[in-house]
Order: C-alpha cells, then sequence, then structure tokens
C-alpha cells in the first residue's frame, strides 16, 4: 500500500484528521533501544505490555523561533543495534463493549507534502528504560504485518520532534516552520497484546453525503477480530482473481457487482446520490467501523508490483496517544488522495 499512501492529503479536514502511513525518519544516529511487553488478565486488570525502549539524551521540546537554523539531510529509519531488554508496563482498558465512537483525533499528522509532520512535539524521552513514556502521542508502526493467528502486534513507537532540532534537519523543510518528524535517538519496541487488556482506535469512512469518517474504540481483541474476519473474506472474494493477475480495479467492480463477504460496492452502500467517489468497495463487519478500499491489492516495496492485500495494509497503525501512562493505539483504513 506505500504507493497509495504516498500521495496522502487530507481532504477531510472538517471531518478527520488524515495520517499518512508514510513516516520518514530524519538523521543518522543510531538509538538506543530496550524490548517491553504489553499483557493483562481481564478488562479491568492492568496488563503487562511488551515494550521496547532506547534511552535519548535528547532535550526536552521547545518552539524554535522562525528564523532557527535548519540542514536538510536524507531520510532514514532509524535502527538499533542495541540488545533489548523486558520492561514492564501496565495498560487499563474500559469494560470491553465493542466497537463504539469515538470523538478521537490525533495530535499530529503527516503533510502529504514532504513527509513531515503538522502538531505538537512529543514528550521528552524517558530517562530510565523502565519508564512509561510521557503522555502525549508519538508516531507509531508495525515491524511486522498482522498474519492469522497472531495474537500480537509488533510496534515500534517514535518521538515526533522540530525538524530544526533532529540532528541532520528532515527533507523537504520549510524553512521558518513548525514541522516535526521522526526523533532518530529514541524509539520504543511495544509487543502489544491482541486482547481485552488493550485499547484501539480506528478510523474508516462510509460515504462523502454521509458522516465521512468512522472513528470507532474497542479493545485489541475486537481488532484481532475485525483483522480475522477481513482476511478470511478476502481470501474468498478476492484473492483467487489478485492470484491471476486481474488488475485491482477489474476484481473490485466484479465483486461491487455481486457483494459477497462483508464487501459492498460504494453506489450500493452509499446510494446514487452521494457527492463523491471515494473508492469501489467498502468492508462492513458487525459494529466495527466501515473500511474503505481504494484498491484491493498491497504493494511489495522491493519487487514494486501489486501484492495480496495483508489486514494491516488496509487497516494501518499511525500512532499512540498516553494518558495517564495508558497507551491508546491509533489506526486509520479512511480516504487518501
Amino acid at each position: 500500500m506505500a504507493r497509495l499512501y504516498s500521495c496522502a492529503v487530507n481532504r477531510l479536514a472538517a471531518l478527520v484528521v488524515v495520517v499518512a502511513l508514510i513516516s520518514v525518519a530524519c538523521g543518522d544516529e543510531e538509538p538506543l533501544e530496550s524490548t517491553v511487553s504489553v499483557a493483562g488478565s481481564s478488562a479491568t486488570a492492568a496488563p503487562a505490555t511488551t515494550v521496547s525502549a532506547t534511552a535519548s539524551t535528547s532535550p526536552a521540546s521547545t518552539v524554535p523561533a522562525a528564523t532557527s537554523p535548519t540542514t536538510t539531510g536524507p531520510s532514514t529509519s532509524p535502527t538499533s543495534t542495541s540488545p533489548t531488554t523486558t520492561v514492564p508496563a501496565t495498560t487499563v482498558v474500559d469494560d470491553p463493549t465493542g466497537w463504539m465512537q469515538s470523538d478521537f483525533q490525533p495530535a499530529a499528522y503527516v503533510l502529504g507534502y514532504s513527509g513531515n509532520w503538522d502538531g505538537p512535539p512529543s514528550p521528552a524521552a524517558p530517562n530510565e528504560l523502565s519508564e512509561t513514556p510521557g503522555d502525549g502521542f508519538y508516531a507509531a508502526s508495525l515491524i511486522e504485518p498482522w498474519e492469522p493467528g497472531d495474537t500480537t502486534l509488533r510496534v515500534r513507537v517514535q518521538r515526533l520532534e522540530y525538524c530544526t532540532l533532529i540532528p541532520g534537519g528532515c527533507d523537504y523543510y520549510e524553512e521558518g516552520s513548525n514541522e516535526l518528524n521522526l526523533d532518530p535517538t529514541w524509539q520504543l519496541v511495544l509487543d502489544v497484546r491482541l486482547d481485552s487488556t488493550s485499547s484501539v482506535v480506528v478510523t474508516g469512512f462510509s460515504c462523502f453525503a454521509a458522516a465521512a469518517a468512522e472513528t470507532k474504540r474497542a479493545t485489541g481483541a475486537d481488532l484481532a477480530d475485525l483483522f480475522t474476519s477481513f482476511a478470511a473474506d478476502y481470501e474468498t472474494a478476492i484473492l483467487p482473481s489478485v492470484l491471476q493477475g486481474v488488475p485491482s480495479h477489474e476484481v473490485a467492480e466484479a465483486v461491487a457487482a455481486a457483494p459477497t463477504g462483508g464487501f459492498v460496492g460504494e453506489v450500493d452502500h452509499c446510494g446514487e446520490g452521494d457527492n463523491g467517489f471515494a473508492g469501489p468497495l467498502r468492508y462492513v463487519h458487525e459494529d466495527a467501523p466501515v473500511l474503505l478500499l481504494q484498491t484491493v491489492t498491497g504493494w511489495n516495496e522491493e519487487t514494486d508490483e501489486p501484492e495480496p492485500m495483508q489486514p494491516t495494509d488496509l487497516i494501518g497503525l499511525q500512532g499512540v496517544e498516553y494518558i495517564d501512562g495508558v497507551p491508546t493505539f491509533y489506526f486509520y483504513a479512511g480516504f487518501y488522495s
């Protein structure tokens, strides 16, 4: 899906903050790293989370002056060769009641024209590996895609920092702005349990004429159920044609003409009077957010060719918000243009 995300632009500012999947890291320093695991025994119990933290020597963020100098450098994803250690973490989640409407909006989002971010910086990195990150919003990405049977997600959490304070600066930085990108000196690796002890928010998309943003909150168990359902329906309705090399738009048109599983065509879902074309298909599963499919394939970065879509290609992790030390993981499956 990387090619799709590369053109992310927020056309629905009044309804949803679009966060693109492209997170471009800046600078060349390697972060110090450790690993933590998040787990729990009940919806009200404090779960243990597997978290991999990276110690940081970077100072707390302050808003840079418009005249602050900056250096444009190559954007590279930070990696770490430091050993990982297990650090206990805790999470408390409301009683699981299925998917519930939410007014959640991420505090920061990617700017489609540059790959930099707009919003406030993340809190300063903890000094100790055992410390929970400070309350605020952080960029987050999956280290590995979810596959059927997985009960955890391997997640990388990174601070957002002003480009003027990042070693090497940021690509496509607009001088005088307060744009952000990924702090290369710190990261946290988490094994997030897909059960009732973890909290997630997913933004989907229904129709232009209706409430475009379908933002709902649930537990990791509900997210796993959505992943599982999508994977099974995709395997039946779409995968055979994709494997035969049928172009994505032809596959989508065929499925829209004969809806199956949770897939339904845009016209059937939204009606003829909808005031825009968002994509050929929607995926509807019980009370979960409606998911928009603008294509029915993923994209292989190495071969530069389409490939079968996995649930986490469509339902993409964007960030994590900590409140009172409790993380909520934010996913997006809405409109990109």
